[in-house]
């Protein structure tokens, strides 16, 4: 009794596996956003604005050139 209750059991687990990899994903496929909040020290604005556009805006754009990337965009609130 013990083992036909243990195959029933696995049976079980193995048809309710199959049934929840069918189901859909709840998103849909598209572009991912990488977001980063950045606090930045008061007076510090331009000192940091300043790096981006020397270190970080030319490795996007050669990014976005080997289509890597589509776009970027920095937001301030």
């Amino acid at each position: 009794m013990r083992k036909v209750f243990s195959v029933v059991l696995f049976a079980a687990a193995l048809l309710s596996a199959a049934t929840a990899h069918a189901q859909n994903p709840n998103y849909n496929v598209g572009p991912v956003w990488r977001v980063t909040y950045v606090h930045i020290k008061p007076g510090q604005g331009d000192a940091f604005w300043s790096d981006v556009r020397t270190h970080l805006k030319p490795i996007w754009e050669e990014q976005k050139k080997q289509g890597l990337i589509q776009r970027h965009h920095q937001f301030t609130k």
